[in-house]
């Protein structure tokens, strides 16, 4: 890190790739780098990329310190200027966990070579749009209004910014993971909740013939707290989604994130999930593209989100399960498989229901794979529609004993 002086204030330079390697790396295309110059400098980037890495990084510098309109304070700002970070989760990795490791009252991120910088600012809006949180988004600009994209984030109050109150005691890393892993064999494995995972060893299975690997699940503890309000937790999520997309699926293929200091509060991590972590995943554009989630809960509760039809990352409404539980019924003619919805609803609620608040990430390529592999069955081996709800909550009525993860004791 390099300090540079730019008029009345003070910048803190940050001049860093994504790898690291040979001197070729962390360098941008000459592609992206002609795109955010003057025609007339194109030929000589050709023979000269290192001259042209410097001049966007000093005119970013100029730019972005003469329309801060708080440079005049004093205050420490940091810049970094990540020369390779092309796809969203990379910016949005670099951003959130940029800004935890430098501390600083004021981060600038610049992505000179981003693919699709429409995205940041959809994230700069949605960041605009938390309430309570510490932070606020002064500006965002695209090329050609600035040198290349940029988004600026300043605290409210750094002098408050580590002051969370009373800090809760939290199970270890290690038992978290122990009680998580068990989940999944134990449970999630043991009652074939679902079709593709079959331990913690084996994720995405069956799906060979669609091109996709067998590997194993992921587990990560993130010791963010509640009194953050969720900024923490975009860290914990970008950072395991980039880990995600840069490992083989061989060697990864999901990941359980888990968030201890939300076990107690369904309402609590429903919402840091529903209004917070979603809107970036959607802002960034990758829920369609890159990843899948789901938010699952000690005191999970369907009934509480409130919502009658499919939301991202949520279990199907108790109704919607009901109901494909009473057509297969009635296609089989069999009065003893009708299910009250009250123990639909129970059994529902117990499929996402772990040892600890945990979001699941997931590749959005398997995903698309099983729907692949399920359409290229035949008419007798392909499973009904909306069948492993079916099969989920009848294998879990009545609950199998010894699950009732809100009544978890920690022993610390």
């Amino acid at each position: 890190m390099a300090a540079l002086g730019v008029g009345d204030g003070s910048w803190s330079m940050v001049d860093s790739g994504i790898h690291h390697g040979d001197d070729s790396i962390g360098m941008p295309s000459a592609m992206a780098l002609t795109s955010l110059l003057a025609p007339t400098v194109r030929v000589q980037l050709a023979w000269n990329k290192e001259g042209a890495r410097h001049d966007i990084w000093r005119e970013l510098v100029h730019h972005v310190h003469d329309n801060d309109n708080d440079n005049d304070k004093e205050e420490e700002a940091v810049m970094e200027c990540v020369w390779d970070a092309e796809e969203e989760w990379q910016v949005a990795e670099r951003l959130f966990g940029g800004w935890r490791e430098k501390k600083a009252s004021s981060f600038c991120l610049a992505v000179p070579a981003m693919k699709r910088p429409e995205a940041l600012e959809r994230l700069a809006t949605v960041l605009s749009s938390f309430s309570n949180q510490p932070f606020v988004v002064v500006k965002c600009e695209l090329h050609p209004d600035a040198p290349a994209p940029y988004i600026q984030i300043k605290m409210l109050d750094s002098t408050n910014q580590n002051k969370v109150g009373v800090r809760p005691i939290l199970p270890q890393e290690e038992t978290v993971k122990e009680n998580m892993a068990q989940w999944v064999d134990g449970f999630l494995g043991r009652n074939r909740l679902c079709p593709y995972t079959s331990s913690m060893r084996a994720s995405a299975v069956g799906l060979s013939s669609v091109g996709v690997s067998t590997g194993p699940v992921g587990l990560r503890v993130s010791y963010c707290l509640k009194q953050e309000e969720g900024f923490l937790l975009l860290d914990a999520v970008w950072t395991c989604i980039r880990e995600l997309m840069e490992t083989p699926e061989s060697e990864l293929a999901t990941i359980l994130l888990s968030v201890p200091a939300y076990d107690d509060d369904w309402n609590a991590f429903s919402h840091v999930c529903d209004s917070i972590v979603e809107p970036t995943l959607e802002a960034m554009g990758i829920t369609q593209t890159c990843i899948g989630r789901a938010w699952f809960h000690p005191l999970y509760n369907t009934t509480s989100v409130g919502h009658d039809t499919v939301l991202p990352g949520h279990a199907i409404p108790h109704t919607m399960v009901h109901n494909f539980v009473s057509s297969s019924s009635t296609t089989t003619m069999d009065a003893s498989n009708v299910l009250s919805l009250d123990q639909v609803s129970k059994a529902n609620d117990l499929v996402r229901q772990t040892p600890h608040a945990t979001i699941n990430l997931l590749r959005r390529s398997q995903l698309n794979a099983a729907a692949q592999y399920e359409a290229s069955l035949g008419t007798n081996d392909r499973p009904p529609p909306n069948s492993v709800y079916v099969r989920n909550v009848r294998q879990l009525t009545p609950p199998p004993p010894n699950h009732n993860y809100a009544a978890i004791v920690y022993s610390i």
